[in-house]
């Protein structure tokens, strides 16, 4: 009913998708100007040493109907090439360092972590007593909870996601040695089942924190237990978000040429978000607002 919900909410609420989308693009913007000062000469160096044209030749390659395997025998004899030239030249190698770990690490990861508290507490203000607040306003009331919350996420997921990928691409490179073919599967596969699970382990940080006004580090370790306490349910959804998530989100980007990303990226963000507070209050047992009507949770 979680599920069914969360969709119901996302329909009804829709209009803070445009909100989120707004927020997304003004992070998007920092990011790419923080991350061309590192980028730009590294591509310079690919396009230099002829890798950019050596990945146009394989995407041309697989549309023109070349085999799965062949394809990825020249997309891993292509990643081998950026390897070698990233271990060989200085510059390049410490400029995409910085790009990985300023950028990606901890820029993206902590502007992102910012919206989580708004966009939970805009949520738990319709679904408490059907209010509109206004998710800019939340966002400047919430800044210096968010700014702390958002650096605890990052200290406490990048060694999940470290661990993780570490697994995920030790495991591929195992799985690749027997079939090429299967190695992107089973990549993918771990992915969605580490996503899910890590989703789980935060899902209700941020509730707690906004609707039980739970400290940052007892409310993490408050949603590890109901995570647990209530895992095959919570996770079992998780793994169904997700990989709808990919799914629709990889089909609208090949059949859209990337335009429709703009509106399924807020989308999927926004859906996550609902998910996690619909659950929150079905385990606890809360009733809440979907539009005018009242669903009376029992607590179970």
């Amino acid at each position: 009913m979680s599920f069914k919900n969360a969709f119901k909410l996302l329909m009804s609420k829709f209009r803070y998708v445009w909100s989120i989308l707004l927020y997304v693009t003004i992070m998007v913007v920092i990011l790419v100007s923080l991350g061309l000062t590192f980028i730009t000469p590294v591509y310079k160096m690919l396009v230099a040493e002829g890798v950019v044209d050596e990945f146009t030749t394989t995407v041309n390659a697989l549309f023109m109907g070349e085999t799965l395997q062949n394809a990825f025998a020249r997309l891993g004899a292509l990643l081998e090439h950026v390897r070698i030239l990233l271990t060989t030249n200085v510059g390049a190698f410490w400029n995409s360092a910085l790009f990985v770990v300023l950028v990606v690490v901890i820029a993206y990861r902590f502007l992102l972590g910012l919206c989580e508290l708004p966009v939970t507490s805009v949520i738990s203000g319709f679904m408490n007593d059907n209010s509109r607040l206004s998710l800019t306003g939340q966002y400047l009331s919430l800044i210096g909870k968010s700014s702390q919350f958002s650096l605890a996420k990052m200290l406490i997921m990048v060694f999940y996601d470290a661990l993780t990928t570490t697994v995920t691409y030790f495991v591929t490179m195992l799985v690749s040695s027997f079939s090429i073919i299967f190695a992107p599967v089973t990549a993918m596969t771990f992915f969605i089942f580490f996503t899910s699970f890590r989703y789980g382990l935060t899902s209700a940080w941020a509730p707690y924190i906004v609707v039980e006004k739970g400290k940052i580090f007892a409310s993490f370790r408050n949603s590890v237990k109901f995570f647990f306490t209530n895992f095959t349910s919570i996770f079992s959804g998780y793994l169904v978000i997700w990989l709808m998530i990919i799914v629709v989100n990889v089909f609208v980007a090949i059949f859209t040429f990337l335009a429709g990303l703009i509106i399924t990226i807020p989308v999927s963000m926004y859906l996550v978000s609902l998910y996690s507070m619909t659950v929150f209050y079905s385990k606890k047992g809360k009733s809440y607002y979907i539009d005018k009507e009242i669903y009376v949770a029992s607590k179970y």
